[in-house]
């Protein structure tokens, strides 16, 4: 038991402060307290661990920004034009056009417009990727011009 004390004691001495021990020759005595010596072995281990956080953080900061750019298929430009006194309502984006509008979407990305309930002017018809009076339904796979003709 004796042996191992001294074992543990010479390990922990390896990395600490060290004076001659008057006492004994050959012998040296450590200028750090023994618990402090035990938390330094420990702090030790925490600043290898925290460096390697870092280092792995590091190499994957810019990672998203590389996948997302990947991933994403470049945006497909939707205008849409009101002709009139009328306006042109776009659910997928919770807005009303009035007059010129344009948004970009993932192309393949369906489309519904309405024509807004809210104006005096009566609905003429849609022009350009759409034709009618009803709903325009598309699905967006290359830029895309709507128009929507109101009459007084």
């Amino acid at each position: 038991e004796q042996q191992q004390e001294q074992e543990a004691f010479t390990a922990a001495q390896a990395h600490a402060p060290m004076l001659p021990h008057t006492g004994r020759s050959g012998r040296r005595t450590s200028l750090v307290p023994p618990a402090a010596r035990a938390q330094a072995s420990k702090g030790f281990e925490m600043r290898r661990i925290i460096i390697c956080v870092a280092a792995v953080v590091a190499s994957c900061a810019d990672a998203p920004a590389a996948l997302e750019t990947e991933a994403r298929p470049p945006a497909t430009l939707v205008s849409i034009t009101v002709v009139g006194a009328g306006a042109v309502r776009v659910p997928v984006l919770n807005s009303t056009c009035y007059g010129t509008c344009s948004f970009p979407v993932a192309p393949g990305t369906s489309l519904r417009l309405d024509v807004a309930g809210d104006v005096a002017a009566s609905f003429a018809g849609w022009s350009g990727a759409c034709a009618g009076t009803g709903a325009c339904e598309l699905v967006v796979r290359e830029r895309v011009s709507v128009a929507a003709a109101f009459a007084p």
